[in-house]
């Protein structure tokens, strides 16, 4: 076939090159493991309770040896060694697994002795930790409550000056919590503690002494208390500083309510002059430039007011004259007519309009009668 002849002759092919290519090498002979001498014998001897044994010798020994292993392998006479040595270590591991055992055997009492001391030993220690925190839980259990003792105290000083001055109190600039930072005993924390809640009632009192001396001040000036509405913000101002505070204030006040008053008045007298303008000048639109028409007009708004009162004096006109005793008729002009006519319209316009109020009334009254 022709494909298994291709691959006959692509074989000889590649034999030919593997053999021009060949190259004899020396046989190898596997050696045996090269012969290890055994690690010493372990003995121990007890004499009372202490152990003598040649444990440092057997010890370099198998150091030795387990450098050795350290060893890369590389031949197979390395190889063949280190199956050896493997062997060695097993060896070893089994008669020291024995002799431990052995040795723990023949010393009970001092393994139940070291377990008992492991036991005791480890009771301590978990009673030391228990009490190491014990301690520092209670050391932070004093702390807290001395510190919120003396933070309490200090806090309803506060209240109490508070409502007196009828302001807040500020916090005290003496931290109680500073005072016992570094301190270890009871008694310094509690000393420390007292101290700074001392000081801090004292800063609170003299505060407090300062703003009720402040008050005092603007309690003579009761009519004013509306420009102090921020008391709590001015109340711990110095003594020289508030009294200025005081007197500018009201000073400031005066002037302005001065300003203001003014302004008001200045706004009536606008508004009256500004009516009284107006008037004038509506009385100017209705009033006609020729004298005549003036006194026309102020008898027809006098008739317009007062129509009962016009009424009343022809009533009391017609009676008076149907009292008087019958004169000889006059004949008269039409135009004497009409002038009489306007006199009486301008009498009784008057009359109205007052005019008969007048203590020189009745006189002008007969004179003109007397005229007429």
């Amino acid at each position: 076939m022709p494909e298994r002849r291709e691959q006959l002759i692509a074989g000889w092919l590649q034999f030919q090159k593997d053999l021009a290519n060949y190259e004899q090498k020396e046989e190898i002979i596997i050696l045996e493991a090269e012969p290890i001498r055994d690690l010493p014998a372990l003995t121990y001897k007890m004499d009372g309770l202490t152990l003598n044994s040649n444990f440092d010798i057997f010890k370099q020994a198998t150091m030795a040896l387990i450098e050795k292993s350290k060893i890369p392998i590389e031949t197979d006479q390395e190889f063949a060694d280190a199956e050896q040595l493997v062997k060695v270590f097993k060896g070893a591991e089994d008669k020291l697994k024995a002799l431990s055992e052995q040795v723990l055997g023949e010393v009970q009492s001092i393994d139940a002795f070291i377990k008992e001391l492991k036991f005791v030993s480890e009771q301590i220690r978990q009673a030391r930790l228990a009490a190491d925190k014990q301690v520092k839980s209670r050391k932070d259990e004093i702390r807290k409550s001395i510190l919120n003792d003396a933070n309490v105290k200090i806090q309803q000083h506060l209240n109490a000056l508070s409502l007196e001055i009828k302001a807040p109190m500020p916090i005290p600039t003496v931290s109680v919590l500073n005072a016992m930072k570094g301190k270890k005993t009871v008694q310094s924390l509690e000393e420390a503690a007292d101290t700074a809640a001392a000081q801090s009632l004292v800063e609170a009192d003299l505060l407090a002494n300062k703003a009720k001396e402040n008050y005092a001040t603007l309690s003579t000036h009761a009519e004013y208390q509306f420009l102090f509405n921020d008391w709590a913000a001015i109340c711990f101002k110095d003594t020289d500083d508030f009294n200025t505070l005081v007197k500018t204030r009201i000073t400031d006040h005066k002037a302005a309510e001065d300003i203001r008053l003014e302004q008001e008045r200045q706004q009536v007298q606008i508004e009256a002059d500004a009516k009284a303008q107006a008037k004038v000048e509506a009385q100017q639109e209705i009033l006609p430039a020729s004298e005549e028409s003036k006194q026309s007009d102020v008898i027809s708004n006098a008739l317009n007011k007062d129509k009962e009162a016009l009424e009343s004096v022809i009533l009391a006109q017609r009676i008076q004259a149907s009292e008087i005793k019958a004169v000889p008729m006059v004949q008269i002009t039409a135009k004497e007519a009409n002038y009489l006519r306007k006199r009486d319209a301008i009498l009784t316009a008057l009359e109205n309009a007052g005019v008969d109020n007048w203590s020189g009334y009745n006189d002008a009254i007969i004179n003109t009668n007397i005229q007429l």
